[in-house]
């Protein structure tokens, strides 16, 4: 069974053949998770690649986790709490992303275990990363280990694509999102008065 119905859809929100296109992303994504993985990979024992994979399956999962919040919290008619698991779903893509383009970059050219081992202390840092000073303090961490927020991202110029293949201007779509906020906000203090 799809995660969402066409029919609960509006077709000026998005067409049913755009309903059914996002169940078959989600489901796709879904049968990419792995319950586990073994990090020394045989035979050499070698552990950055899975390092890697378990860092990008901890986004997998916390994706799909906040898509299923999501749908949850939109049929059961809560509004606000919709918009708060949306956001979080940005904000994942938006720090996965960010993640892969500076893995990218270290990837090329690799010269020496050098190399390698800046890729591992970066892995490590995002992996564990953090914005809380004092716990960056007490580990002594890099930056790789500070979080960056969404809103850095989107300061930075990253874009995000909708369903259309459009590309919004992400400085807007915050200042769009922040005003839907407010008046979500306004809907939920009304119907619980």
């Amino acid at each position: 069974m799809p995660l969402i119905d066409p029919a609960e859809v509006p077709e000026d929100v998005t067409s049913p053949e755009g309903v059914a296109g996002l169940n078959t992303v989600i489901d796709t994504l879904r049968a990419r998770r792995v319950e586990t993985i073994k990090m020394p990979e045989p035979p050499k024992g070698f552990r950055l690649a899975n390092k890697v994979r378990a860092y990008c399956q901890s986004q997998l999962w916390r994706c799909l986790d906040l898509v299923d919040s999501a749908e949850s919290l939109r049929r059961s008619n809560h509004g606000l709490g919709t918009i708060v698991m949306v956001r979080a779903i940005y904000e994942t893509v938006a720090a996965f992303l960010h993640f892969e383009r500076k893995l990218a970059e270290m990837m090329t050219p690799l010269e020496s275990k050098a190399d390698l081992e800046r890729i591992d202390v970066f892995v490590h840092g995002k992996t564990f990363s953090t914005r809380l000073e004092d716990l960056l303090e007490k580990v002594g961490a890099d930056e790789s280990s500070r979080a960056t927020s969404v809103l850095t991202q989107i300061d930075r110029g990253v874009v995000i694509v909708n369903p259309r293949r459009r590309i919004l201007n992400a400085q807007k779509r915050r200042e769009d999102t922040t005003d839907l906020d407010a008046e979500c906000s306004k809907a939920t203090i009304r119907r619980s008065c």
